[in-house]
């Protein structure tokens, strides 16, 4: 009997699975119709990856294969089954994938994280907290109070007008997909699975078309995404 699939998937209080690129993983094997299972893994438990030779998540075992980085891990998916909706349409949209997934990493996420690290205090597990305090604060140089002293509503505003070349697209179709969704989606609705697991700053407002492209990834695959605990907005 083959092992099922399983995914190490970052995992806060209350069982908040709050890694973005875990969710990028987690999505594209529900759509490509895989079973799989989640491992919860904890900031402070990289020893159970020392198998992989990672220290983060995701990491993928399908049987005897070990894969990391959710990139990597859409495309192995794609290549060991191609009967399966397709993640990327066909290899020149993959590629412009990769540069779509290139750029919303570096010049949307990036200027995100600062706003939500903040809340994301409030949901690590207890015995990760010195470790995630100090790892932030090697990265942002700011303590958690300095953040979100800084931070308002005006800032949100701002991060908000970086999405509109996405809003142009979802205004003449359902998905950036076309009409499915397409690994493009997924790597924009894992962000706001990320921000909605941590923070109760709500990124987009009911009024924003991406508003109603959002309730229709919460849905996807037998609503994945929307039974996953997260703030209610």
């Amino acid at each position: 009997m083959n092992k099922p699939i399983t995914l190490y998937d970052l995992v806060g209080t209350d069982d908040r699975r709050m890694s973005p690129f875990c969710w990028r993983a987690k999505l594209a094997l529900a759509h490509k119709g895989l079973d799989f299972e989640t491992i919860p893994l904890k900031f402070t438990e990289k020893n159970k990856l020392a198998f992989s030779g990672q220290e983060q998540v995701p990491v993928l075992v399908d049987g005897d294969q070990t894969v990391f980085d959710s990139w990597t891990i859409a495309c192995y998916l794609e290549d060991k089954h191609p009967g399966a909706p397709s993640l990327f349409s066909n290899t020149s949209t993959r590629a412009l994938t990769r540069i779509f997934n290139h750029w919303f990493d570096k010049l949307v996420t990036l200027k995100l994280f600062p706003l939500v690290v903040p809340d994301n205090f409030d949901v690590v597990c207890p015995e990760d907290l010195q470790y995630y305090t100090e790892s932030r604060f090697k990265w942002l140089g700011k303590t958690r109070d300095e953040l979100a002293a800084e931070r308002s509503e005006d800032d949100f505003v701002e991060w908000r007008l970086s999405m509109d070349p996405l809003r142009e697209q979802l205004q003449e179709q359902d998905f950036l997909g076309g009409e499915s969704p397409l690994f493009a989606d997924y790597i924009v609705f894992s962000m706001f699975m990320w921000a909605r697991a941590v923070s109760p700053w709500p990124l987009i407002l009911p009024e924003d078309v991406l508003y109603p492209w959002r309730e229709r990834m919460l849905d996807l695959h037998d609503g994945l995404a929307r039974k996953s605990k997260g703030y209610d907005y």
